[in-house]
């Protein structure tokens, strides 16, 4: 498995993306991610990855959150 780290760049959430886990360092909380052949580490929280990549795709994290409540 591939490991790198990505630091200075958001990571875009994409259907190789297997799982983000918050990570802590002291007070800091930074991501790693697990791709089907890759792993990543990001400075980024998991949130703030997820709200871009929404943002990226022209979405908006609250209005995919409305979507899925729906589909319940």
């Amino acid at each position: 498995m591939k490991k790198e780290l990505i630091s200075n760049q958001f990571y875009e959430v994409n259907p190789h993306t297997m799982i983000i886990f918050p990570k802590k360092s002291g007070s800091i909380v930074y991501s790693e991610i697990y791709e089907v052949d890759s792993q990543y580490t990001s400075k980024f929280t998991p949130f703030e990855l997820i709200k871009t990549s929404c943002n990226f795709f022209g979405s908006s994290y609250d209005g995919r959150r409305r979507i899925e409540k729906l589909k319940l």
